[in-house]
């Protein structure tokens, strides 16, 4: 192997490293981490000692015309969703302090999914509320740790 040859995979090398080293800088100064790095990216919260795991739990209640009320839950509410990822759009239009906002066309289509909900029963207003509870990861259950955050709907 000659020399010049050595010297140019010496350089790719060293390059190389380089760049990993500055990816690694960036990687512990900037957040959210950029993907793919040289660490891996945490995944969220974890448990505290206790087991007990602080969540938002979303409930909606929905209030028609004739008096009756409905709580479905919120995959129910937003059955053409994928089940995966119907709360996360839930709470970005419609969690108070979130980026959306529903205009008409949404509330349209969520007094429709309301009445499909009671088999046609006219829906007057929806209450959605997000509580923050602590979930215990033994039994499965929760507490309310807050009161709830609230948004009602007129339709």
């Amino acid at each position: 192997m000659s020399a010049t040859q050595l010297s140019w995979r010496a350089l790719t090398t060293m390059a190389f490293i380089g760049a990993l080293v500055i990816q690694a800088g960036i990687s512990f100064i900037v957040e959210p981490e950029p993907y793919p790095a040289v660490r891996m990216p945490s995944f969220g919260s974890a448990p505290n000692k206790s087991n007990m795991f602080p969540t938002d739990v979303a409930s909606v209640k929905i209030t028609y015309s004739d008096g009756t009320t409905l709580e479905p839950h919120v995959s129910e509410l937003l059955s053409s969703f994928r089940f995966s990822s119907a709360r996360y759009s839930f709470d970005y239009v419609f969690k108070p302090g979130s980026p959306g906002t529903p205009d008409q066309e949404v509330i349209t289509w969520l007094a429709g999914q309301a009445r499909e909900l009671a088999g046609g029963k006219n829906p007057k207003q929806i209450e959605m509320c997000w509580y923050k509870t602590e979930l215990d990861i033994r039994s499965a259950t929760y507490k309310n740790i807050g009161e709830c955050d609230a948004v009602v709907i007129k339709l």
